[in-house]
């Protein structure tokens, strides 16, 4: 059986989370830095009432900061343990289905990514790789990681 899923960009790698785990997308909003926040945590949100804590998706994954156009970036909320957290992503592409006969575990790194991150990889064409993330693992260990400048 095939699941759909959002596509999407960080630091120029193509990612994608299942379309179950996505609330919504949204454009960045006015963050509120939290003094001592743990790990990627840029900040939180107020989201229609709704206290959201947003996650730099590259610091998280331990890519380089993003460099694409910055009208482009959206926040990509997703549900975990009943909670929302937004994603900060350089961009979203498009909503695919991915077949579940091209994917493969994440049995070692892509793009430098820590294999936990993902829940696997998924040839969507031949050179084309999307890499589906672990979204639990995500905000455990962007959580749990010391804020890095920039």
């Amino acid at each position: 059986m095939s699941e759909r899923y959002l596509i999407f960009r960080a630091s120029g790698v193509t990612l994608a989370v299942a379309l179950a785990e996505v609330l919504r997308v949204v454009r960045p909003l006015p963050v509120t830095r939290v003094p001592h926040a743990a790990g990627c945590v840029e900040g939180v949100i107020n989201l229609e009432h709704e206290i959201v804590p947003v996650v730099r998706l590259d610091c998280a994954l331990g890519l380089p900061p993003g460099t694409g156009d910055p009208s482009a970036r959206r926040v990509v909320l997703v549900e975990v343990d009943g909670e929302p957290l937004g994603l900060h992503v350089d961009g979203v592409g498009a909503i695919r289905i991915l077949p579940d006969d091209a994917r493969v575990p994440a049995l070692e790194a892509f793009a430098g990514i820590d294999e936990g991150m993902l829940a696997g990889l998924c040839e969507t064409a031949p050179g084309e790789t999307v890499a589906i993330l672990n979204v639990p693992e995500v905000r455990s260990r962007a959580c749990a990681r010391p804020l890095e400048a920039g």
